[in-house]
């Protein structure tokens, strides 16, 4: 089992990742740094050190991360839950509310919903659909 650590905004966070930082901000690069080698860009105005792996869950905690306020669904959510078999590579499902504006990029699928909004829970730091919406994404 892995153990926990407090991260920013008194939330947990898994030790086995990392949540990219801002340019500027507390424990992120200085511009400088951020063009170096030990920084890896993740997406735009966000970074991580090189020496962080980029394994399934870091690339779901990096999209829940860029996208602020966004909810993890589909596959990545039941993932982030611990159901590793349904590991995948391609882009992490991040749901958004209607009014917010953000694209889909190669490693983040941003979906609106339907009508209303999207139940969610916070599991170690990060927002994930509901358990059954999770099931009914996943399929």
């Amino acid at each position: 089992m892995l153990g926990f650590v407090h991260g920013g905004e008194g939330e947990a966070q898994q030790r086995d990742v990392a949540r990219p930082r801002q340019v500027g901000t507390a424990g992120g690069p200085t511009q400088d740094q951020a063009r170096g080698p030990y920084w890896r860009r993740v997406a735009r105005g966000w970074y991580l050190p090189v020496d962080v792996p980029l394994t399934t869950r870091q690339r779901i905690l990096n999209a829940a991360t860029v996208v602020p306020g966004s909810t993890v669904g589909g596959w990545a959510a039941a993932y982030w839950c611990g159901i590793p078999m349904l590991e995948q590579r391609g882009p992490v499902p991040v749901i958004i509310g209607r009014d917010r504006r953000c694209r889909s990029t190669p490693h983040v699928e941003v979906h609106r919903p339907a009508a209303g909004h999207v139940e969610s829970v916070i599991v170690s730091g990060v927002a994930v659909t509901l358990p059954l919406r999770t099931a009914v994404d996943g399929v």
